[in-house]
């Protein structure tokens, strides 16, 4: 999985410059593109990076160790509130939907992405993407959690992600009673993301 060098690192090397990047995209209107040598393939993320790899909320403390840092879109967006805010909040999700690690930084925040009874198209538009990129999560699913996690809850993508991802499907239309069905909660086992 290709991922912006700019998100990754500790807090104090990313935020900043997640910052200035969110506000720049929201006065231009549409995110900048990153060069292929802005990007960082997760074959070489450093081997000392901290665990797990991606992280989906601010928990993890600003001058903490190496991360892909997931939550950035969400908490450091420049959406402005009142009549601008559909039309903001759009710019966000169309400037990170059409990209694996931009799919990662929507379910982080649900919020971004567009209800379906508000805008059926996109919200359609994000779950054609996630089951187009469902395939390399499961490949990569070693850098959502750590080994602690299994103890507590189950692997990192459901056990933190999933808080999202969920409500957003049950909102969707896809039964509740799937879940129980899909989602086993063998706790010692890293193979339960639905296939």
């Amino acid at each position: 999985m290709m991922v912006p060098k700019l998100f990754c690192g500790t807090g104090k090397e990313v935020h900043a410059k997640a910052k200035r990047y969110f506000a720049r995209a929201q006065k231009l209107g549409s995110f900048p593109e990153f060069s292929a040598d802005e990007m960082l393939d997760s074959k070489d993320f450093p081997a000392d990076c901290g665990k797990p790899v991606v992280v989906f909320n601010m928990q993890y403390d600003t001058g903490g160790p190496w991360h892909y840092r997931a939550y950035c879109a969400g908490q450091y967006n420049d959406i402005r509130s009142g009549d601008h805010f559909q039309e903001d909040k759009l710019i966000v999700f169309n400037g990170l939907v059409n990209h694996d690690w931009g799919l990662l930084m929507l379910i982080s925040f649900s919020y971004l992405v567009p209800k379906p009874e508000h805008d059926p198209l996109h919200n359609r538009h994000f779950f054609e993407r996630l089951l187009e990129a469902w395939p390399v999560f499961l490949a990569e699913r070693h850098l959502f959690y750590d080994e602690g996690m299994l103890l507590y809850g189950g692997p990192y993508f459901w056990n933190n992600a999933g808080h999202s991802l969920w409500p957003l499907m049950v909102d969707s239309g896809v039964p509740k009673g799937l879940f129980k069905l899909q989602f086993p909660t063998e706790r010692m086992r890293d193979d339960w993301v639905p296939e």
